[in-house]
This record gives structure tokens, sequence and C-alpha cells, in this order.
């Protein structure tokens, strides 16, 4: 593959990363804000006690999977973090040692200047990962709430 194939290949992925980037943070989005509403209706359900407040049975699950979501959606946010920030300070110190290099032998050779390129494999398995296990439980979730909320309601 020649260099010009290369770049046009790499400018390709990055606008492909890029789309998935701007599409994956308003699915993520509008997932969390899923997930508050379902906890907000599960709110209205609750029975107030004495000192303390009770759900009804059936809504143990749909809470469990509301608040699970929103803990694997802050886990993502985090792994993402760390995961790209150890691949980016990679990144730094290998270009530092690169110019340190070709400091101190650019007059007996060259050393050829290859960009380093990400691990996409990295991000596409946490991606994967990540909306996989969170599309599950929320829809879980939901499921249950719905399932609740229809043997509730009475049609005549």
């Amino acid at each position: 593959m020649t260099e010009k194939q290369n770049k046009g290949l790499n400018d390709l992925l990055d606008a492909k990363s890029s789309n998935m980037e701007v599409f994956g943070k308003s699915t993520s989005t509008i997932s969390r804000n899923l997930s508050y509403a379902g906890i907000a209706v599960i709110w209205l359900f609750h029975l107030k006690a004495s000192s303390y407040v009770q759900l009804p049975g059936e809504l143990v699950l749909p809470i469990i999977c509301f608040l699970s979501f929103l803990l694997l959606d802050f886990s993502h946010g985090l792994v993402s973090l760390l995961t790209w920030g150890a691949v980016d300070l990679n990144k730094l110190d290998r270009h530092a040692n690169r110019v340190e290099r070709k400091k101190r032998y650019s007059l007996l050779f060259s050393i050829s200047e290859q960009p380093i390129g990400e691990n996409r494999t990295i991000r596409l398995r946490t991606e994967i990962i990540f909306l996989l296990t969170r599309i599950l439980i929320l829809f879980l979730g939901y499921m249950c709430l719905l399932s609740f909320l229809l043997s509730k309601v009475q049609i005549t």
C-alpha cells in the first residue's frame, strides 16, 4: 500500500471514528436520561413507611437495572479515560524517544518518521462490551417496569 493510500485510509478511519464518537455520546446521553426517567417512574410507586421507603417487589429488579446502567455508564467513562490516557502517555514517550534518537544519530543515518497509530482494537472492545451490556441492562429494566405498569392498568 502506498503512503498516499495509507493516508486516505487513515483519514477515512478517523472520520468513521469521529462519527462513531458523536453518535455514541448522543446515544449514551439518551440512555442515561431514560435510566433517570425509569427511576422517576419507579419513585411514583414507592410506599411511604414511617422511617424508610418501601418499593413493591416487582420494582426491585428494574431499579437495580437502572442503577447498574448508571454505574456501567460511569465505569465506561472511567475505563476509557484510563485506557486512552495510557495510550497517549505511551505515544508521548515513544515520540520523545524518537526525537532524542534522531538528534543523537542524525549525522549517522536517517530515522523514518512513521506515525504511531492508535490501537483501534482497544477502543472497539471497550465500546462493544460496555454498549452491549448497557443496552441489555436498560432493556431488561424497562421490560420489567412495563410489565409492572401493565399489571396495574385496567382497561375498561
